[in-house]
């Protein structure tokens, strides 16, 4: 049986209640389910054994092996097996590798940096049909790093790396991420930006607001739609009291300032062309509402969501209340931080299902909006995770 230890936080300045006065975390050894270490041999209690050890409690690359082994088993699987059942690219991959060749800012679609990508990944490798399913998994193995930075600042690195771990189990990191488009280029782009702007608001040091600003203004030449999560950004610096305080200080007007100095290329391109890109969103959005049912786009997230449950309930995480576990389920005992985590997490992808029945809303412009999604099920229902 797995030995129990204490991790012992210690937080910065202004890190979350939960940890100010150094939270005890107990935890067990980790096995292996779906791709690394389980999250269903993560254990969270109040009790503080004495006289024990782990390696990770004192070494803290440990964490950051098990991130790369992720990485890793997901780069190698999510290229190799679409790599073995497809001849071609996908369509949308294919599309890009075709406007890669003129190096734009804008096509009549969207902004173009899938197109570099692609173009720069198949001088590399020679390939038209694999590089495609490694470019994905190169956008989705960015994210991961960033999801997990969130994770331990705000539950600690073993906390983090369940919420991680859940993230393979949904259609968003997995069999949909074979194609290479805009919806998957942002995947690392809203993960970096949750993580930094919840760094740069609860430091507010200088350099994270320029790390923001410039990884904010980068973003949009993924696709226009990564404006959703700065606009989630914008409300929640408005709406919780001590960001909103921030807004006083320097940080966030040169991170405004930075984002739309990188982001001007785009802003000209739109001009110069007569924004025909949004008369073609117009033309995409009418198509959409006429060939599909209301309910279309919920069906879709549902579906990829389908192994999710499973996941959940063998991990102890929902089902039969352990006999060990008194009082809350919830882990992440900070409200403000577990606000943040619903707000960015889950905010963008709610107002997309509640829009869909009425407006034309692709089925895939989800993908990126679900990075958050394993540390909000730690965060309320970690408490629950027993071996």
């Amino acid at each position: 049986m797995a030995n129990s230890v204490i991790c012992r936080a210690v937080p910065r300045d202004g890190a979350n209640d939960s940890s100010r006065n150094g939270a005890n975390i107990p935890l067990q050894g980790a096995g292996v389910c779906f791709w690394a270490h389980s999250v269903t041999d993560i254990e969270f209690s109040t009790a503080e054994p004495r006289g024990l050890a782990h390696p990770a409690a004192s070494d803290p690359i440990a964490p950051w092996r098990q991130v790369g082994l992720l990485c890793l088993l997901q780069l190698v699987a999510w290229t190799v097996i679409p790599a073995l059942v497809n001849r071609t690219p996908p369509t949308d991959t294919l599309e890009s590798f075709l406007w890669g060749r003129e190096w734009l800012v804008l096509s009549y679609k969207h902004p173009q940096l899938p197109s570099w990508v692609l173009q720069i990944v198949y001088h590399l490798t020679g390939s038209y049909v694999w590089s495609g399913f490694l470019a994905s998994q190169i956008a989705v193995c960015l994210a991961f790093p960033f999801v997990y930075l969130l994770g331990r600042d705000m539950m600690g690195a073993r906390a983090a790396l369940a919420g991680l771990l859940l993230l393979p189990v949904t259609g968003y990191y997995s069999w949909g991420t074979r194609q290479f488009n805009h919806d998957v280029a942002q995947i690392p782009f809203w993960a970096a930006l949750s993580w930094l702007l919840w760094r740069a608001e609860r430091d507010n040091r200088l350099g994270q607001w320029i790390a923001f600003g410039l990884v904010a203004g980068a973003s949009l030449y993924a696709k226009f739609t990564t404006g959703l999560i700065l606009l989630f950004a914008l409300a929640w610096m408005i709406a919780e009291p001590r960001a909103r305080r921030r807004l006083a200080t320097p940080g966030p007007w040169i991170a405004l300032a930075l984002s739309i100095v990188v982001a001007a290329p785009i802003f000209v391109t739109l001009v110069r062309d007569h924004f025909i890109q949004f008369a073609y969103a117009a033309v995409s959005d009418s198509w959409s509402v006429s060939h599909h049912g209301k309910f279309y786009y919920v069906g879709v997230q549902l579906a990829l969501f389908v192994v999710f449950p499973f996941a959940l309930w063998s991990s102890g995480l929902i089902g039969r209340r352990p006999s060990t576990l008194e009082g809350s389920s919830i882990l992440l005992a900070d409200a403000r931080a577990r606000r943040y985590l619903l707000w960015m997490g889950l905010g963008p992808a709610a107002l997309l299902v509640l829009a869909s029945p009425f407006v034309g809303v692709g089925e895939a412009w989800s993908k990126p909006m679900y990075s958050l999604v394993g540390l909000v099920v730690v965060a309320y229902l970690g408490r629950r995770l027993t071996r």
